[in-house]
């Protein structure tokens, strides 16, 4: 397929079904050379018609049947990517509870919280997403340079924003790292928490 060229839905929609459609009719018309006089029998036409239905019915469910698994694939990814979101604002809110602590001690323990979160949702969005931006778009960015609490809080801050818009353009990011099969061989990945 040409690289770059994006076709319009219904032509992606009808290519399938025309090409299963022109291979009925080559393999009827063949038939036809191979046996004179079978195509103008009842039977013949039968034939016929009964292979341009299941061709057209055949292309149509794989189709159906490659646009459910993506839309399972997508499920599967969005819930494992809200929940780490859930777990960014627990983070914030733990920042937001020590904010006037600015101890070493609390400051260190904030920070390996955050890089570990960062770490793990990084990894699944290079497993899950890959060649597609997703990772690098998660792991761009640093908070504010005011150093401490400020900093750490701007940081995961700026990591739960970047991990939003990575969920509100999902479909975009699993276009581009296109059809990936996990060790079970399905498309669906393997769908359990990010911890």
């Amino acid at each position: 397929m040409l690289t770059g060229l994006e076709l319009p839905l219904w032509l992606k929609l009808v290519i399938p079904q025309f090409i299963s459609v022109v291979l009925a009719v080559l393999g009827t018309l063949s038939l036809s050379y191979l046996y004179p006089g079978w195509l103008k029998s009842g039977w013949g036409i039968l034939t016929m018609a009964l292979l341009l239905l299941i061709a057209v019915w055949a292309s149509i469910a794989i189709e159906t049947s490659e646009r459910n698994a993506q839309h399972r694939l997508m499920a599967g990814v969005a819930r494992s990517l809200l929940a780490e979101l859930d777990r960014a604002d627990a983070l914030l809110l733990a920042i937001e509870a020590d904010f006037s602590r600015s101890d070493e001690d609390t400051l260190k323990r904030h920070q390996v919280a955050v890089e570990k979160w960062r770490g793990i949702v990084s990894r699944y969005l290079d497993r899950q997403l890959p060649d597609s931006g997703a990772g690098l778009r998660f792991r761009g960015g640093r908070g504010l340079p005011f150093g401490g609490m400020i900093f750490i809080y701007t940081y995961t801050n700026l990591l739960r924003s970047n991990l939003a818009a990575i969920i509100d353009n999902l479909e975009s990011y699993l276009d581009r790292s296109g059809p990936r099969r996990n060790t079970s061989g399905t498309l669906e990945p393997e769908i359990h928490s990010v911890k």
